[in-house]
């Protein structure tokens, strides 16, 4: 019966929210993983986004990372994802993407709490600023004594690195949901409300929705 009641609280979030911002979104979320070695993830996704309250297209996200597991606690990896997405004039564009993140993990009997530090470094061929790097902090905290299903809350700073020597904030990303954990996947469906500092760019309210299989 819980997990019932966290997805309907969360369904019924975005139904109140979703009016009050200037756009809504769904994330889809397909993705694929193996442990080729000892303490060696490696992930293929697939994220597809549509965005004008759900009526268009608007990305095409595919990702391959790799993970290492240096302690229990602790992880380091890196991925390349190529993008086919929308630019600011409205057109189908081709960029990609390398990134290197760090994460640490801290457990108790009920909780988890995940921080994520990551550097993306993004070129965009078609653009004046060809190349653009993003400094992003994450931190998630779950729920993990309700069965297969784990609730979860996160927050996701944006910062711009001009030259790599100056920090600009960009956006937020306020995210809540709840995973259900089976033995070889897993199915994500979550909320998300995305807020940017320019007051010029929308604020999207956005329902993601994710499977991974784990080979």
């Amino acid at each position: 019966m819980r997990p019932r009641i966290v997805a309907l609280v969360s369904l019924l979030a975005l139904a109140c929210v979703a009016p009050a911002y200037a756009d809504s979104q769904l994330w889809l979320e397909p993705g694929v993983g193996v442990a080729p070695v000892r303490r060696v993830d490696v992930d293929l996704t697939g994220q597809v986004r549509f965005d004008q309250d759900v009526t268009r297209f608007s990305a095409f996200l595919p990702e391959l990372t790799a993970r290492y597991r240096i302690e229990r606690w602790l992880r380091v990896g890196g991925g390349y994802r190529l993008e086919y997405e929308r630019d600011a004039y409205g057109q189908l564009v081709i960029r990609d993407r390398l990134s290197a993140d760090a994460r640490i993990r801290v457990d108790s009997a009920r909780i988890r709490v995940d921080y994520r530090l990551m550097v993306a470094e993004q070129r965009r061929p078609m653009s004046n600023n060809v190349f653009r790097t993003v400094l992003r902090n994450r931190v998630d905290v779950s729920y993990r004594r309700l069965g297969l299903w784990r609730p979860f809350g996160g927050v996701e700073v944006f910062y711009m690195l001009d030259d790599l020597d100056k920090l600009e904030y960009d956006r937020t990303r306020l995210t809540a949901g709840t995973t259900y954990k089976a033995k070889d996947f897993d199915i994500d469906m979550f909320v998300r409300a995305e807020i940017h500092a320019d007051p010029d760019e929308p604020t999207y309210a956005i329902l993601g929705l994710g499977y991974h299989y784990q080979l």
